[in-house]
């Protein structure tokens, strides 16, 4: 029974998930090339202003690239996550339905984009001379930050259902969170900021697969892992805590 509504809500998820990826851009001169268009030009802003780490960071192109398409994921949606159930309203109020599909189809949404991002950052590392051998074990941290990413995609529209400003606060945290992760700098293992940073050890972690073709340290997967699903568990708790009022407050 469990396996059958887990099973039907990813299915919901994935539908609605396609159909949005398809309407996003549907009918722009450039389609979905704008999928990689906004991380492509600013990769290369960052690249150029940022240019001197070249020389101090191995493969700093590709540390850069996957630093910051990694982050849009998070970024993007957990930002369009906040409004998931208040943009839908007029279907909450008019059927009967499931609403945990919706906030999952947003992530799986940019999820799509993600891959469309990864197969740009293989042609880099193709051109660097960088082993795609990492690239075959990136799908499996991609579940666990997909995980970590829905967890806080519950818990904000949850919260977005009764304060209509969580939007904007978030963008705003987002924005100072990007700074405080490393994108395109460099810090220590035991640096604080890393610590206090769950967004950093997922990033540790790919750069460590893909780039230098190694599994992470046993202590950073643990970390990725219980990071996850803390996340899933504290969101959902949330989530389902407020649920039943939704219909009352779209």
């Amino acid at each position: 029974m469990f396996l059958e509504h887990c099973r039907s809500i990813l299915g919901l998820s994935l539908s609605l998930a396609k159909v949005n990826f398809k309407l996003r851009n549907e009918g722009t001169y450039l389609g979905m090339l704008w999928y990689l268009l906004e991380p492509l030009l600013m990769f290369l802003l960052l690249l150029y202003i940022f240019s001197s780490r070249m020389n101090e960071i191995k493969h700093y192109p590709v540390y850069l690239l996957l630093g910051l398409i990694m982050y849009n994921l998070f970024s993007s949606s957990t930002i369009h996550s906040a409004r998931a159930i208040v943009d839908n309203a007029a279907f909450i109020k008019s059927i009967k339905m499931r609403y945990e599909p919706l906030v999952l189809s947003v992530v799986l949404q940019f999820i799509f984009t993600h891959l469309f991002e990864i197969a740009v950052l293989a042609i880099f590392m193709i051109y660097f001379k960088i082993s795609l051998v990492g690239l075959i074990f990136y799908p499996v941290l991609l579940i666990f930050y997909g995980i970590f990413i829905c967890g806080i995609s519950f818990a904000l529209a949850a919260i977005g259902v009764r304060i209509n400003d969580i939007t904007n606060v978030w963008r705003v945290l987002v924005s100072l969170m990007w700074f405080a992760t490393p994108i395109f700098y460099f810090i220590k293992e035991d640096s604080k900021q890393f610590l206090l940073n769950p967004i950093a050890h997922f990033i540790l972690a790919a750069r460590d697969l893909v780039i230098t073709g190694r599994i992470p340290p046993f202590w950073l997967i643990i970390d990725v892992v219980i990071l996850s699903f803390v996340s899933l568990a504290v969101g959902m708790t949330i989530f389902n805590l407020s649920k039943n009022k939704f219909a009352e407050f779209v």
